[in-house]
């Protein structure tokens, strides 16, 4: 749902920056960027299979650490644009290095999410597939017992 947020939130800086009513200064397009970058991060590590299988796995941890350096590099980084050591980060990697990192890990994430899918969908397929042949099973015993009971 926070994904969701930001998003809708960067959808109405956009518009009102379209309008002409806000404003994006070089300290917001680089903590934007390093959001972007840390939240893309995010969602190729996000694999719904390992969370149903290991609730409590190493890829949670650090999809929550990613989270929140990407909820600081939104609302704080901003802010402390002018400190030394952002500077210096500013100097080495710009804003469109982060921004294209972000990018390009947006398409992995979709790619990933893709393939998900296709494994959810088989694993669903077995489930189904397992359900009908128990089912079956019963009914087939069920058939045998009313046989052997008017045999008797």
């Amino acid at each position: 749902m926070l994904r969701l947020f930001l998003g809708l939130s960067l959808l109405a800086a956009a518009i009102l920056k379209i309008l002409g009513i806000a404003k994006i200064t070089e300290p917001y397009v680089f903590g934007f960027s390093l959001s972007v970058f840390f939240m893309s991060l995010v969602g190729y590590i996000d694999d719904p299979l390992k969370e149903i299988q290991n609730k409590k796995s190493f890829s949670l941890l650090l999809k929550n650490i990613l989270l929140l350096l990407s909820i600081l590099s939104f609302t704080l980084v901003p802010l402390i644009y002018n400190i030394g050591a952002i500077q210096d980060l500013v100097k080495i990697i710009d804003n469109d290095t982060f921004l294209l990192f972000g990018i390009a890990f947006s398409f992995l994430t979709l790619f990933s999410g893709d393939r998900n899918l296709k494994q959810l969908k088989k694993l669903l397929e077995s489930e189904k597939q397992s359900a009908v042949n128990v089912k079956v099973k019963e009914i087939l015993e069920k058939v045998d017992s009313i046989r052997e009971h008017k045999k008797s």
